[in-house]
């Protein structure tokens, strides 16, 4: 779940992309690169 801010600006910067499919990519993404984000804040505050 996107945080109302968070859902416009992408909706803003990505006009013509489908929301899911994004979020999907990203979640692949985090999938095949672990370390490359933090998934969470509780991730942060562990490291």
């Amino acid at each position: 779940m996107l945080d109302d801010e968070i859902e416009q600006a992408i909706r803003e910067e990505c006009p013509r992309q489908d929301l899911d499919t994004l979020m999907q990519q990203f979640d692949a993404f985090l999938n095949a690169n672990p370390d490359a984000l933090p998934r969470n804040k509780f991730q942060l505050l562990s490291h």
